[in-house]
C-alpha cells in the first residue's frame, strides 16, 4: 500500500524553526507508518535543483524533489503563480514512472491545493491535516478579501470543505475548523503528533554538559517573540533576585552567535536583551536530534511559548525526555502541557505571571522532578509512535472501506 504525501516546499534545507520542527515531524511519521506495511512518497519543491532529485527516506520510502525557479520561490504570497507548474511536474512523474498510489495526504494549505486537484483528476482520496491554519493568524475581523492571507483562508476553505478525511494534531484545531471557517458539519478526526520516545526520553546517553551546579533554561532563538518574553521575564526575575543571576544559564538553540548577525536579521532589539544578560547565556547553534534529546536531558526548565510554528513537537520532545515546560497560556499549547502536572502555564503579555512561573519551579527542586516524571508518562501515554501509528493505521483502512463501498455503489447505479 501506498501514500503519496504532498508536503511542498518543506523538506529544503533551512534554517527556520518551523520547517525544521515539521521536518522532524515527517521523519517519525514515515518511520512510523511503515511498521504498518506503508511506503510513502513526499514530494516537496526545492529552489536550488535544475532537474528532479529521489532520495531513499525511511526503509521503504523516498523523497521526490521536484526544481523550482529562484523567482517562484522566494515569496509565498506569489504562491498561485507557480502551484499549477508545481501540479503539472507531479502528474508528468507519476505518469512516465507508471506510479500507483491508495492515498493523497497534504500537510499545510498549499500542499492541500495540490491534493485536492489531484484527488479530483485521479479519484483517490484525499486526507489533509493542516499543520497551521490561516484562521489564526486573524487579528481583524474585517478582512480584506484581496490580501494574501484571505486568499489563503479561502484556499484552505475550499481544501478543508472538500477533502476526503480532515485529520487535526489536536481538539483546539478541530474547533477552529469547525468554528471560523464555518464546516461544522465536517467530521475532523484527532492524531496528536508523534514522538520518537526511545530517542527523546529519561533515559539514554548521558546529558549535554551543564555548568557547575547551575540551574538550566532552554529555549529557542528561532520563535516569534518567544525569546523576547522571556528575556524580559528573567529580566524582572533578576532584578527581584539578584543572587539567582549567580545559579542559571540560559540555553539557546538556533541562534546568531554575535550581535551584528542578529542586528543584520532585524533583531536589534532581542539582541541587545541577549546582550544585557550575555553572562547567563551559551548559544548551541543547530543541533542534531541526538544533541536535542540531551540538551532537555540536561535542561531543568524548557521555555516554550507557543505549539504553533512546530513547536508542539518540540515541547512533546521535552516532556518525555522529563524536562518540565515553562510556556504561555494558549488553548493549543494547554492541548499538550498538563498545567500544574508537566509544567506551568502563564498569561500572555505578563511578564511578571512568567517570571513567577520560571521563578516557581527555578527554586523547587523536588516539583521540578515531579512534573519531570508526570511529563515524561504523560508522553509515552498519549504520543509515542506506536500509540499514533495505530490510529493512522485505523484512519486509513477506514478511508479505504469507505472509498471501495462509494465505487461499489456508484458501479451499481452506472449499471441501472
Amino acid at each position: 500500500m501506498k501514500i503519496m504525501l504532498l508536503t511542498f516546499p518543506i523538506l529544503c534545507p533551512t534554517q527556520d524553526v518551523e520547517t525544521h520542527y515539521q521536518d522532524q515531524y515527517f521523519q517519525n511519521f514515515v518511520s512510523t507508518i511503515e511498521r504498518f506495511g506503508w511506503s510513502v512518497d513526499v514530494y516537496t519543491g526545492d529552489t536550488k535543483l535544475a532537474m528532479i532529485e529521489e532520495e531513499d527516506f525511511g526503509e521503504k520510502s523516498r523523497i521526490i524533489r521536484l526544481p523550482l525557479s529562484e523567482g517562484e520561490g522566494r515569496l509565498k504570497a506569489d504562491i498561485y503563480t507557480y502551484l499549477p507548474g508545481y501540479l503539472k511536474q507531479i502528474k508528468d512523474w507519476v505518469r512516465n514512472k507508471d506510479l500507483k498510489y491508495n492515498l493523497i495526504q497534504s500537510n499545510h494549505w498549499y500542499a492541500g491545493w495540490l491534493g485536492r486537484h489531484l484527488q479530483q483528476d485521479w479519484c483517490i482520496p484525499h486526507i489533509h491535516t493542516p499543520f497551521d491554519l490561516g484562521a489564526n493568524q486573524l487579528s481583524d475581523p474585517e478582512l480584506n478579501r484581496y490580501s494574501p492571507l484571505a486568499r489563503r483562508i479561502m484556499e484552505e476553505t475550499r481544501t478543508l470543505s472538500s477533502a476526503y478525511m480532515i485529520v487535526a494534531a489536536h481538539a483546539d484545531e478541530r474547533e477552529v475548523i469547525w468554528r471560523k471557517y464555518g464546516l461544522r458539519s465536517l467530521d475532523v478526526h484527532v492524531i496528536p503528533y508523534g514522538i520518537d520516545t526511545k530517542l527523546f526520553s529519561a533515559e539514554g546517553g548521558p546529558a549535554a554538559d551543564r555548568a557547575r551546579g547551575k540551574r538550566i533554561i532552554l529555549a529557542d532563538f528561532g520563535v516569534k517573540g518567544g525569546l523576547h518574553s522571556l528575556m524580559e521575564a528573567v529580566g524582572q526575575l533578576l532584578t527581584e533576585r539578584p543572587a539567582l543571576g549567580k545559579t542559571i544559564e540560559l540555553w539557546i538553540l538556533g541562534a546568531p552567535t554575535t550581535p551584528a548577525l542578529m542586528e543584520q536579521n532585524g533583531q536589534r532589539e532581542q539582541g541587545d536583551l541577549l546582550l544585557r544578560h550575555k553572562g547567563l547565556i551559551r548559544f548551541l547553534g543547530t543541533p542534531t536530534p541526538a544533541q536535542m534529546a540531551e540538551y532537555y536531558r540536561a535542561a531543568d526548565i524548557y521555555f516554550v511559548p507557543t505549539a504553533e510554528d512546530g513547536l508542539g513537537i518540540a515541547a512533546l520532545e521535552a516532556m518525555a525526555c522529563a524536562c518540565p515546560l515553562v510556556g504561555l497560556r494558549s488553548n493549543q499549547l494547554r492541548q499538550l502541557v498538563l498545567d500544574g502536572e508537566t509544567g506551568l502555564l502563564a498569561r500572555p503579555n505578563a511578564d511578571s505571571a512568567l517570571a513567577q512561573a520560571l521563578e516557581r519551579l527555578l527554586l523547587n527542586p523536588s516539583l521540578r522532578k515531579r512534573m519531570g516524571q508526570r511529563a515524561a508518562a504523560w508522553v509515552q501515554e498519549s504520543f509515542n509512535l506506536d500509540v499514533t501509528g495505530k490510529l493512522w493505521q485505523d484512519l486509513y483502512r477506514e478511508v479505504l472501506h469507505r472509498h471501495e463501498q462509494a465505487a461499489r455503489l456508484s458501479r451499481k447505479q452506472e449499471i441501472c
